[in-house]
Order: structure tokens, then sequence, then C-alpha cells
């Protein structure tokens, strides 16, 4: 038992910046020459890529892939299995000037469980992706993604819709409320309200 309980230990690699009131929890990896503030919470056996910072109070699910220089500031939360592919980055100011700090408190991004931003995407303040979602490379996200939504470009723009295992799907019915999506590769059914597709859809707040 003493051995199991060991390997449930999270590994932080002896370059990283850990603060003492940040919270890694049972198998997570934190790698080398990252930087993680204080009030962090990061659930269990999640992966965070060298070089990577997190911000104050941040908050980071379970089962999440956070690649190689990523960057997030005080007020991101991540669900569940999140995947954050390199170079991802939460901006905090639309309006940065460098004689002046924006006050983040109340100010909140979220993505939701298992939700895929790939490489090179920014995400502007208080936009928010929601769970199943899949963000293309280099996208600027300017406003909020739906869940199952993919969208792609600068500014992102929704340009389908994908299966919780990431795939593209095809439309096989419209109702008045909503349309009927599937997964011609897994069969997934997935129903799409009339307000996400027409860009109303707002994020749920949560806490890991």
């Amino acid at each position: 038992m003493g051995g199991a309980n060991r390997r449930r230990r999270p590994f932080i690699h002896p370059t990283a910046d850990v603060s003492p009131q940040a919270r890694i929890g049972p198998g997570t990896e934190v790698w080398n020459l990252c930087q993680i503030r204080e009030g962090v919470v990061i659930g269990a056996d999640s992966i965070v890529g060298h070089m990577t910072y997190i911000g104050p109070e941040v908050k980071v699910g379970d089962r999440c892939r956070i690649f190689p220089k990523v960057s997030m500031d005080r007020g991101v939360e991540i669900g569940n299995d999140v995947f954050l592919a390199p170079h991802v980055v939460f901006t905090n100011d639309n309006s940065p000037r460098a004689w002046k700090t924006r006050d983040l408190a109340g100010i909140r991004w979220y993505v939701e469980d298992g939700a895929s931003l790939a490489a090179h995407v920014v995400v502007l303040p208080e936009v928010s992706i929601g769970h199943h979602a899949m963000i293309a490379a280099h996208s600027t996200v300017t406003r909020h993604v739906p869940p199952h939504g993919l969208a792609l470009g600068t500014p992102a723009r929704l340009v389908g819709w994908v299966s919780t295992e990431g795939h593209p799907m095809e439309r096989t019915s419209r109702l008045r409320d909503r349309e009927l999506w599937v997964c011609p590769q897994t069969g997934e059914e997935v129903e799409i309200p009339k307000e996400w597709l027409e860009g109303k859809w707002q994020p749920n707040p949560f806490s890991n």
C-alpha cells in the first residue's frame, strides 16, 4: 500500500517553481521550468508541460494535458479532460498599456470538460469554450464557443460541430428549436439547441 501511495503523489520537476500555496493533485506531473502561482488548484492525473505559466488562483481539473509554454492568468478555470496544445494563451486585457494593470477581480474564462485548443490559440478576456468544443490552430477566440463547436480563424468563427471523440459530425434533421447531428464514425448523436446555433450560448460557472 505504501508503494501505491508513493506512485500517486504528484511529480514536480526540480526546476519548476511551484508556490507552497498551490495544490497539485495525485498523479499530476509538473515539468521543467514551469511556474505555478499561489492559490492554483490542479486536479489528479494531469500533465503540465515545460515552461508553462499558471497564474494565481487558476483552477485545472483532472486528466488535463497542458503542453509546453501555455500561459493562463488569474480567473481561468479549466474543466476535466481538457487538451491545451503548445503556446495556447489566455490574454487578460483587451486594451493593454505599459503604464496600467487591469484589475482581474471577477474576470473569468471557462473551458469546459473535454474541450481541445490546438497550438497557438489565443483566447481573449472573458471568453469561454463549451464542453467537447475544438478550436483550430492559430485561431483567436473573441466570443464564446458552444459545446461541440468547431471554430477556426482570426477572429474564430463557428464552422461545424464535432463529436465527443473529436470527429466532424453531419446534420441529420432540423427541427424548430434544435438540430440533430450525428458522427459518421462512432454513431454518436448530439442535439444542438437553437441558442447554440444563434451564438447565444453562455457558460455555466463551475469550480474544480
